[in-house]
């Protein structure tokens, strides 16, 4: 029976990946509950010395252009940046690990 990733919420999907992200070595990650700016990513994290920061987001969820903007400066100050989705986290996890 395949997966119905409709039904899965952001919230506990975002605790399956923090799980995943605190399972792996050389990694230090933590969900971001307040910022001081909006469209700050969900999950900072800093994975064999890289900066990296996750967008969770539920199947049909969309970037807000706060978030885009995030994104290309945490590119330009030479950090990695991911979205995931529940259809996307097998993906996003071997992505995470280069």
């Amino acid at each position: 029976m395949p997966i119905n990733y409709k039904k899965i919420s952001e919230a506990s999907f975002q605790k399956k990946v923090l799980k995943w992200l605190n399972s792996i070595e050389n990694n230090y990650s933590f969900k971001v509950v307040k910022a001081n700016r909006n469209g700050v990513h969900d999950i900072i994290s800093c994975h064999n010395g890289v900066f990296k920061a996750t967008e969770v987001k539920k199947e049909s969820g969309k970037m807000t252009s706060l978030q885009k903007y995030h994104a290309i400066e945490i590119e330009l100050a030479k950090g990695k940046w991911f979205e995931v989705r529940p259809s996307t986290f097998e993906e996003y996890k071997k992505a995470f690990m280069l």
